[in-house]
């Protein structure tokens, strides 16, 4: 149920029930076990990353590209059906459930 508060500028507060933050936190959880387990497939295909936990906000994976010139970030994405998958460049995607493959085609990232 979300709450509207409306003070000397008109703003909207939206409080969330125990049951949002409940399914945001188990979301959270899983995009973090699902990093970890693409940084264990890059590790098999020769690439090392590292994997960042911010204080506040969502886990996101680093990796070196292959030209050297920058770091890739590769996040988790829940789909809208609830599926999820992997996203980097901001247009490249990957199921999840092919880690080995996404780990593949992320490695392969030249620039």
């Amino acid at each position: 149920m979300g709450e509207v508060v409306q003070g000397e500028r008109a703003s909207v507060v939206i409080s969330m029930g125990p049951e949002t933050r409940v399914a945001q936190a188990e979301a959270g959880w899983e995009r973090f076990r699902l990093l970890l387990q693409l940084m264990l497939d890059l590790r098999e295909v020769g690439r090392g990353s590292s994997l960042v936990l911010p204080a506040i906000g969502q886990p996101v994976l680093y990796m070196r590209v292959r030209s050297g010139r920058r770091s890739l970030a590769v996040l988790g994405g829940q789909e809208p059906r609830g599926g999820w998958s992997y996203l980097w460049d901001g247009r490249c995607q990957a199921p999840a459930d092919g880690t080995k493959r996404a780990a593949r085609q992320i490695a392969a990232v030249e620039w």
